[in-house]
């Protein structure tokens, strides 16, 4: 894996990994800034891939405050998750919330939600 990539393993469908994502951003009063659907893009274009879409979202507050600190964490804000199939496994990809305030030296009292998200939606 990449580095400074968390992935996660989902105990649910791809479509229900989805709406969970979806509803534990929306329950941590984040924002969906965008959805992009990568196997809809390949099929427009006349091909095929597994399942694959990205999430970006945030907190203008957090995010703010994180490139009024650092400009260039700008590359990695908002917040974006993967939810990918491999292999007949739902899987969630996301940058590691550590990695990232390490890499634009974020202050640890500037919240970095991804793992939050990401914990909220994979529970039983």
């Amino acid at each position: 894996m990449a580095d400074g990539i968390l992935t996660r393993e989902s105990p649910h469908s791809f479509g229900e990994t989805l709406a969970r994502l979806k509803r534990a951003i929306s329950d941590l009063d984040l924002i969906i800034f965008a959805s992009i659907d990568h196997r809809d893009g390949a099929r427009r274009a006349g091909l095929d891939m597994h399942e694959a879409t990205v999430l970006t979202f945030g907190n203008p507050c957090g995010g703010t405050a994180a490139m009024l600190q650092e400009p260039l964490a700008a590359l990695d804000l908002p917040l974006r998750v993967l939810v990918w199939e491999a292999d007949g496994r739902t899987r969630v990809s996301f940058q590691d919330p550590a990695f990232v305030a390490r890499r634009f030296r974020i202050p640890a009292d500037i919240p970095m939600r991804a793992q939050a998200v990401v914990d909220a939606a994979l529970s039983a």
